[in-house]
């Protein structure tokens, strides 16, 4: 069994994130490497990184996919883009169809992980492209405005 992608998802919120490790083999199936939770800080961060870095093998290309979830995921798609890695970021609305297109019925986080590495592994997605530092600066002063 040949593997031809590796996608490393995360599915985020405030406090936490669950992540979840697929490949896709060259019969085109995905499977799950490994899951876990991990913090949504900058310990957490760490450690995501050297989670990916025990599974990952560098001779493959790997996505990181995560949804839009207000400004939750911004950090570790910031993070992982500055380490060179190709980053995916998918409106909400897009990953629920696409899980409902795998016959998921139900909604965890765990769940969502999952499915959204199955789609980074599966789909050619467009390459997330973040604001300036200059936006993000701005943006962080209106808000306290």
């Amino acid at each position: 069994m040949k593997i031809i992608k590796q996608s490393v998802s995360a599915d985020i919120s405030k406090d936490k994130f669950d992540a979840c490790f697929s490949v896709l083999t060259s019969e085109h199936r995905v499977v799950v490497k490994a899951s876990h939770r991990f913090a949504n800080s900058a310990p957490g961060l760490a450690a995501f990184h050297k989670w990916i870095s025990k599974w990952e093998d560098a001779s493959v290309e790997l996505v990181v996919i995560m949804e839009a979830t207000g400004v939750y995921y911004e950090h570790l798609a910031w993070a992982m883009h500055q380490q060179g890695r190709k980053v995916h970021v998918v409106l909400a609305n897009r990953a629920k169809k696409y899980f409902q297109s795998l016959g998921y019925k139900s909604k965890n986080d765990r769940l969502d992980a999952k499915a959204l590495a199955h789609m980074g592994a599966e789909r050619n997605l467009d390459p997330w492209q973040p604001l300036s530092k200059q936006l993000y600066l701005l943006r962080k002063l209106t808000l306290r405005a």
